[in-house]
């Protein structure tokens, strides 16, 4: 009697996790191929913690930031608003707008 309890406590056993349902694995979601979402502008933002990334690879401030784009750490570099333009803020290590 004991054996047959035990018998059918450890067939129990095994085929219970074998019939639940398994969670699907989970995916990076795919790149977007939305062609509004790939031109999205960048922001003042990005394009310092663009500079940063820069300096922490050449130890150096960039002649312009082009070589952010040219290092393919921006997609692009917009153009500032009117009457702006781009200023390294070298003691914060940050890009700000500025008035020309």
């Amino acid at each position: 009697m004991r054996l047959l309890l035990f018998a059918l406590t450890v067939a129990a056993a095994l085929v219970n996790p074998a019939c639940r349902k398994r969670p699907e694995p989970v995916s990076a979601p795919a790149p977007s191929t939305d062609p509004a979402a790939a031109s999205t502008p960048v922001t003042v933002q990005q394009i310092s913690q663009a500079l940063q990334t820069y300096m922490q690879v050449s130890s150096d401030f960039p002649k312009d930031l082009k070589v952010l784009v040219d290092m393919k750490l921006l997609p692009s570099l917009p153009p500032p608003p009117p009457g702006k333009q781009y200023v390294i803020d070298r003691k914060a290590v940050r890009v700000s707008l500025a008035d020309q």
